[in-house]
């Protein structure tokens, strides 16, 4: 199978670290599964915009067919933002480009998007009035009144580990519950927060072993 690499860190700190810290992690998975490497990307930008170079090469590539596998340490180095970040996965799915994230464990397949298109709906019921809670946070232990979010981005669901699902609100927008920040993780045990697997709420879906990672 053919492999492109995709590696990003948003400034120039000392040299570039995070780049370096990437690369290593993809060429071992590489070699391991003896993948042949097609191409490589590599990005010195911010990961907020959907409208890079560095995402317009992997499309271009996609659609010429260079490649059959994106190999990425974290969903993340594609796009800071999970909604567009899920669109753009979606979008390379389509094209029949296998995405592989490899600190997750696991191969990021077009069923871990579909929770993502309950949000919007989900969360138009949410109650205005109600007072967001202000105990700490029961997995990263911060005070949801003075940060922006659950600073944990994964959860444990069915046994498998996902990536949790942010807040999703207009900007400066904070969850009636948690208060988390939009575009930021709820904390834990918030009603608004919506199972990765599922697409229902979290604390109450059927999914077995629902639990997080403590971070405190």
């Amino acid at each position: 199978m053919r492999v492109w690499k995709y590696c990003r860190q948003a400034h120039l700190d000392d040299g570039l670290p995070m780049i370096t810290a990437q690369k290593e992690m993809l060429d071992t998975y590489i070699a391991k599964h003896g993948y042949v490497l097609a191409g490589e990307t590599v990005a010195l930008e911010n990961g907020t915009q959907r409208d890079r170079n560095s995402i317009k090469e992997i499309i271009r590539q996609a659609e010429n067919k260079s490649y059959d596998i994106l190999l990425i340490s974290h969903l993340d180095r594609l796009m800071r933002d999970t909604i567009p970040c899920m669109e753009l996965c979606r979008e390379l799915l389509e094209m029949g480009i296998r995405i592989i994230p490899v600190k997750s464990g696991m191969e990021f397949t077009m069923k871990m998007i579909e929770p993502y298109s309950f949000i919007k709906e989900a969360q138009k019921n949410r109650y205005k009035h109600h007072a967001p809670r202000s105990v700490a946070c029961g997995v990263c232990g911060k005070n949801p009144m003075t940060v922006q979010g659950c600073r944990i981005g994964m959860v444990y669901v069915n046994g498998q580990l996902y990536p949790r699902i942010p807040f999703h609100g207009d900007p400066g927008e904070r969850c009636y519950d948690c208060n988390a920040l939009s575009g930021h993780f709820h904390h834990w045990g918030c009603d608004d927060e919506i199972c990765p697997v599922c697409g229902g709420q979290l604390i109450g879906c059927d999914c077995e072993g629902v639990e997080c990672p403590t971070g405190k």
